[in-house]
């Protein structure tokens, strides 16, 4: 179960289906580009008219009320008090909210609980990569993240996987380190996918096939439908499991490799940054049907094997571990080490190595290992390590736990979650589990099934202005038996979802269907990027939080985390509906009343010291342009003219229509020229004299420069003009003309006598040299002799002569009368001529 258990009944309270609480709708639609108008803030709405609420039913009210006593008892919002004003305008009261940018190093990608800057820096230890783990704040932040510039919407659904906007996720680091294993590349304005991994660079779905060649009982999509996939990266291997009909929920943490669950989020694919570190994964026990690790770098054989005792825990009895690394195929030493190591830890654990095969395209070996069926091999070890977990230690019991080195007995009983493989899907979604009891009754989970099927198709479908077909992102924050995420199964999407900690425990009914979700205190921060949910399913979750958190928290979370021009589904009681309401206005989400509520998320620009930018760039439609410079242009003069009287003032505005029509403004007590005066005095200069200067300065360079082209021009083309010199000026003409002649012959003879100079110290040397090597050729032909071998008494000799030119003679001589015990004696005689 989850940490927290619900009061009273077991029973899910608060079901949709069985609700007797009112319920109003809401359509919050997407503008694009409407707020940054003239407030300074953002305001948040509550409107508290008790006339308006005559319609809600007396146990609503009452529930209400006891809900708000217990808000201002536990909650008290401290601090956030100075942010909140009550104003009385026409007898409604308005609560007022500045909205403001989160100010913090992580900006656009800020995860509150992963980027706890002053937690994180007060542990002791990163070694077991507590640094990467949750450390939310004490108090929620209220503050909004700002958008990537350029954001543009996101590319649907198959087409993403292949590419994304590079703007939407601008980040190149990973592309430099891994562009190579062809995870993403960078190409314009988009970042492309090949489908490759560190193990599988020629593809995923190669390497998806290779895995069932291996293990034929795998069967994607049938017996294998939910895996979990370690260290993702930018989840290439989860991304093509789809197209096998398998959901897999991939997971990498906050590090250098800079937002690879950006990557695979913005592309379509389940994942969620956690790390394995010193607490157990946000997931039930026994609920996966495979574990796989490509290169993970995780280190599963320290610390008795802690970390693979957490995979062990979530791994479904029968259930497969695929590790692709390379101590499995690599002899150096350190890869010998963990190879052996974790093999006998894998023992001890009675994991049974199916199979080690090689890939031959991607040059890689796989091993594959299954976890047991029974307890028969737990009680069969000669030594009880890992032991077994305490009856007590409950392995469902998730949130902020810390990991043991123990393992779990595997459930044993027919009528235990876990002694037996689910259907097969599809047949597993819509069918109960053997193990449901009293506690969680079949009719129960029917009854939700069939709830959710009627409100998605008469409702959610056709009811709302929601186009599905881009839609691929949900999240249902309040799952239950997962019946939503069940209703929508055949849409490409996929849906995560999400049960409260203080619930009762379901989310392994759900994984039970063939489908996946978390663990979570909504009190807390998500850990997702910003941007990566198209749409949010709230069903009663936030009249069950009112007790132990702020909405306003929530509501920021849900800015947060939903993509521009997202939208949010909430269900619940008609006070919390016009609450959230008045939040998400003052946020700028567009409102349809409908019997539910639905927002659609605007896509908005950067908000900086509460007020919102839209993105600057031209507007197309003359007529639209026309309207937006006469809006703008009055609201600046307005504001000119409230600086000339508040302030005293003196303000000069000019400017031009993209028609060139003039528009000014001049506060009345001065001049335009008065204006421009005081301009010129301030800075110390003369504005207009000084500019003159500079024009006169450039145009007499440019003079000067002209006159020298043209006079080379004239020189080079038709030599210079003679008709204009006099006697005088032709007799100096001459004269140096006389003396270049001269400089040149001069010129000319000295390189003449220069190259025969050379010449003959050229010759000179050639000849000597001739000389030298006849003298040593006739040296060399008179001490030259003919090899021969002749034989004298046992001795061999022999003379060996080399080419003329080579001055050393060596003479051999073999004499078997030397004893030399292995074979016969050599001398060597120097004939080296001096």
């Amino acid at each position: 179960m989850a940490i927290i258990k619900s009061r009273g009944s077991n029973k899910p309270s608060g079901g949709s289906y069985s609700s007797t609480a009112t319920l109003t709708v809401f359509m919050f639609l997407s503008v694009y580009g409407v707020w940054m108008l003239t407030s300074n803030s953002i305001v948040s709405q509550h409107n508290n008219n008790p006339y308006e609420k005559q319609d809600i039913k007396q146990e609503d009210q009452q529930k209400s009320i006891i809900s708000n006593t217990t808000t201002d008892k536990h909650t008290k919002l401290d601090k956030h008090d100075a942010s909140f004003k009550m104003l009385n305008e026409s007898n409604d009261y308005t609560f007022m909210h500045k909205w403001e940018l989160c100010n913090v190093t992580t900006g656009i990608d800020y995860i509150p609980c992963l980027d706890n800057e002053k937690a994180i820096g007060k542990l002791h230890g990163r070694h077991h990569f507590e640094h990467r783990e949750r450390h939310c704040p004490e108090h929620g932040p209220t503050c909004l993240v700002p958008l990537p510039d350029g954001y543009k919407k996101p590319i649907p659904w198959p087409e993403s996987r292949n590419k994304i906007w590079f703007n939407n996720v601008p980040h190149k680091d990973l592309e430099k380190v891994k562009g190579h294993q062809n995870w993403v590349r960078a190409t314009g304005e988009f970042h492309t996918f090949p489908g490759g991994g560190t193990q599988f660079i020629h593809g995923a779905l190669h390497y998806i096939d290779f895995m069932q060649q291996m293990v034929p009982k795998i069967t994607w999509g049938k017996h294998t439908r939910v895996v979990l996939d370690v260290g993702c990266g930018v989840a290439s291997f989860g991304g093509y499991l789809f197209d096998k009909n398998v959901l897999t929920l991939s997971f990498a943490p906050k590090d250098e490799h800079e937002a690879q669950v950006q990557f695979a989020l913005e592309r379509g694919i389940p994942a969620i940054s956690a790390v394995m570190g010193t607490q157990r994964l946000p997931f039930p026990s026994n609920v996966f049907d495979l574990v796989h690790c490509a290169r993970c770098r995780v280190p599963w054989h320290i610390d008795g094997g802690k970390l693979l005792l957490e995979l062990n825990r979530m791994l479904r009895p029968g259930g497969y571990f695929v590790w692709s690394a390379t101590p499995i195929y690599r002899k150096d030493k350190e890869d010998v080490q963990i190879w052996e190591e974790m093999s006998a830890l894998t023992v001890t654990m009675c994991w049974e190595l199916i199979t080690i095969k090689k890939d031959k395209l991607n040059l890689i070996d796989v091993a594959v290992y299954q976890k047991p069926y029974s307890n028969e091999c737990y009680s069969e070890r000669k030594k009880q390590e890992p032991p077994i977990c305490k009856l007590d230690d409950d392995p469902n019991v998730v949130w902020y736990i810390p990991l043991q080195t123990c393992m779990h007995m595997i459930p044993s009983k027919k009528t235990e979650r876990g002694s037996q493989w689910p259907k097969e899907w599809p047949a597993r979604v819509h069918k109960p589990p053997y193990w449901l009891n009293e506690t969680h009754k079949p009719t129960d989970f029917e009854a939700d099934y069939e709830h959710w099927k009627k409100v998605v198709s008469s409702t959610y479908m056709s009811g709302l202005k929601v186009n599905w077909s881009n839609v691929r992102n949900v999240m249902d924050m309040r799952a239950v038996y997962g019946g939503f995420a069940a209703a929508l199964k055949d849409m490409k999407l996929w849906v995560m979802n999400v049960v409260n900690i203080d619930s009762p425990d379901t989310l392994p009914i759900i994984y039970e269907r063939g489908l996946f979700g978390i663990y979570h205190d909504w009190c807390e921060s998500f850990s997702t990027y910003p941007r990566t949910y198209d749409l949010l399913h709230a069903d009663h979750l936030f009249s069950k939080l009112k007790n132990r958190c702020e909405t306003i928290v929530l509501i920021t979370e849900v800015d947060r985390i939903v993509r521009p021009g997202g939208k949010l589904i909430v269900r619940d009681k008609s006070n919390m509906i016009d609450e959230i309401k008045n939040l998400l206005k003052s946020l700028h989400w567009k409102t349809i009343c409908r019997r539910t509520f639905v927002c659609l998320k605007e896509k908005t620009s950067k908000i900086e010291m509460g007020r919102g930018r839209i993105e600057i760039k031209k507007i197309e439609n003359n007529t639209n342009r026309q309207v937006t410079y006469s809006k703008r242009r009055n609201g600046i003069f307005k504001k000119a003219h409230e600086l000339t009287v508040l302030c005293d003032a003196k303000v000069s505005l000019i400017m031009f229509s993209n028609t060139g029509k003039l528009h000014h403004y001049i506060s009345p007590s001065t001049t335009t020229k008065k204006i421009y005066d005081m301009y010129q005095t301030t800075l110390g200069f003369d504005l207009w004299t000084s500019h003159y200067e500079r024009m006169k300065e450039t145009m007499k360079k440019l003079k000067d420069c002209n006159n020298k082209l043209r006079r080379e021009i004239r020189q080079r083309v038709v030599g210079e003009d003679l008709d204009g010199l006099d006697m005088n000026d032709l007799t100096i003409l001459e004269q140096q003309m006389q003396d270049s002649l001269t400089i040149v012959r001069e010129r000319k003879y000295h390189v003449i006598k220069t190259q025969t100079d050379t010449c003959r110290k050229r010759v000179k040397n050639l000849e000597q040299r001739n000389c030298n090597l006849r003298l040593d050729y006739e040296t060399i032909h008179q001490l030259e002799k003919k090899y021969s071998m002749v034989e004298n008494e046992g001795c061999y000799e022999s003379t060996i002569a080399y080419s003329s030119g080579v001055s050393n003679l060596y003479d051999f001589c073999e004499n078997p009368n030397n004893n030399i015990p292995n074979g016969p004696g050599y001398v060597s005689n120097d004939l080296r001529l001096d």
